[in-house]
Order: structure tokens, then C-alpha cells, then sequence
């Protein structure tokens, strides 16, 4: 079995037995291979129940299923000798390994209990709720990862308040990614075409959402922001929103020397 530092650091944070460990970073660094290898190693040498779910089922069986299918064709399994495709259930040693689309199953994942879960690509239309009940119907260890194309409800209420691992990954980190996809990806790193796109699926970072008026902007971690408002003039813009359309109030501070503006969500 080929692995990465990708595949080494999840399998780390395993073992020492990390509740949530998050995959965040660009395209092509190995997050998904990773965390199925480690899923397939577990399901062999233990008892496992493992429940392996994105937001359809789909899109599980042109990622992660076909992922994990070339797995087991590494390790010499035949998939149909192991797998229940009317169910999408493959049986390796004592240990069941479940694949379910979340859309019009939410409860085949917020219900039942199992000892691992993943959930491949999070920021793609799950929901925090279905994370939540999820998560904490799962006794050994939830496995999350996303492309970061945005900020979303993981980095506002799971980062702050659960114990986690956050593992952040590249293109580099993987040796055994094809050149013509590496190249791929490279070539639109110079091209400011492609600003938002090489930071999120290049460099791994957070990005801004695409059509965006203003592009020329990121987060702060909590806390940062205060500094600046303890000493800076500052202001409150208020819109008030008509049905459906929320209030929406912010905070304003200009730092003139810097050229920079500050800005805090007071209601949404």
C-alpha cells in the first residue's frame, strides 16, 4: 500500500485518539485515499462499524467508493466478493464499512451508532445539524475533509469548541499524484485569472466566494479585531431586511495608515 504524510498524520492522530480530525487543504494532496486506506486497515485488524457518507449518494460512487474499490484491487480483494451493492455495504474481516448519500437518508446517518464515521467533502451541502447528531452518535472517531472554499459552519462551530485535529494539506504532500494533474494545477499559479482557485485548491487556503463584489479580503481569528476597535473610531451599519432577507448589522473600523478596513458581524 502506497501512503502519503497525509495517510501518517490522520493515522497519528488515530491513535491518540483525536475525537474529530479534520482534513482541510488543495486538490489532489491525498485527503480522501488517506482516510480510506486508514478506514480499510481498521475494518481488517478490528470490529468495526464505519459509516462513510457525502451529501448524495452519487457523488460517493464517483469519489470514495471508486477510491475504495481500487484499494481493495491493490490489497487483492475483488470488491464484489466483499460488497452488498443494494446496500452499499462491504464486509472486510469482522468490521462493516457502510456508504450513505445524506440527501433523503438523514436519518441512516443521524440515527444508527457506529464506532467511525467520515464524511467526504463536509462543506458540500451537509448540513451542521446531521454533522452534529452524527457526531455524537459515533464512539470512536469522526474523519472530515473539505477543499476550503469558503469559510463555513465547521471553522465557526466545531473548530472553537470540540476537541480536533486540524490537518492541512497540499498537492506536495503527495508523491504519487499524476504529473499531468500537477501540472495542472501549477500552471494556473501565476495566471491572476485564477487568484481565488490557486489559493483554495493550490495552496489549501480559505477563499473568498466566487463573484464576490469586494475579493481582496480575509478572515481574522477571533479576537484579532478587538485591538483595532479598542483603539479606532468606529461605526455601525445597519440594513434592515425585507422578507425573506434578514437584518444584517456590522461594526466598521478604518485603519487609514494601512488602508484597511475592519469589519465585525453585530446580527445576521
Amino acid at each position: 500500500m502506497k501512503t502519503t504524510d497525509v495517510f501518517k498524520w490522520n493515522l497519528q492522530a488515530y491513535n491518540e485518539g483525536i475525537p474529530i480530525i479534520c482534513n482541510t487543504g488543495g486538490q489532489g494532496s491525498s485527503k480522501t485515499i488517506s482516510i480510506l486506506q486508514i478506514l480499510y486497515l481498521i475494518s481488517k485488524y478490528k470490529t468495526k462499524r464505519i459509516t462513510i457518507c457525502s451529501y448524495a449518494l452519487p457523488h460517493l460512487k464517483s469519489g470514495a467508493i471508486s477510491d475504495f474499490d481500487k484499494i481493495l484491487i491493490e490489497e487483492g480483494i475483488y470488491p464484489d466478493n466483499v460488497r452488498n451493492t443494494s446496500e452499499w455495504k462491504y464486509y472486510i474481516g469482522n468490521s462493516i464499512i457502510e456508504f450513505v448519500g445524506v440527501e433523503g437518508n438523514e436519518a441512516k446517518v443521524t440515527g444508527p451508532r457506529r464506532d467511525i464515521l467520515y464524511i467526504n467533502e463536509v462543506n458540500n451541502r451537509i448540513k451542521y445539524d446531521v454533522f452534529d447528531l452524527a457526531n455524537s452518535r459515533t464512539h470512536d472517531c469522526t474523519f472530515v475533509d473539505f477543499n476550503p472554499r469558503q469559510q463555513f459552519w465547521l471553522h465557526e462551530k466545531v473548530i472553537p469548541n470540540f476537541r480536533h485535529k486540524l490537518i492541512h494539506s497540499t498537492f506536495e504532500n503527495n508523491q504519487y499524484l499524476p504529473d499531468r494533474e500537477r501540472q495542472n494545477i501549477l500552471m494556473k499559479k501565476e495566471n491572476p485569472i485564477f487568484l481565488n482557485w490557486w489559493k483554495v485548491y493550490g495552496l489549501g487556503e480559505i477563499g473568498t466566494i466566487e463573484g464576490a463584489i469586494l475579493e481582496n479580503w480575509r478572515y481574522e481569528q477571533p479576537g484579532e479585531c478587538q485591538a483595532i476597535f479598542d483603539y479606532q473610531t468606529h461605526g455601525y451599519g445597519l440594513d434592515f431586511g425585507f422578507n425573506p432577507d434578514p437584518d444584517a448589522m456590522v461594526k466598521v473600523a478604518i485603519d487609514k495608515s494601512r488602508k484597511l478596513i475592519y469589519c465585525e458581524e453585530k446580527i445576521y
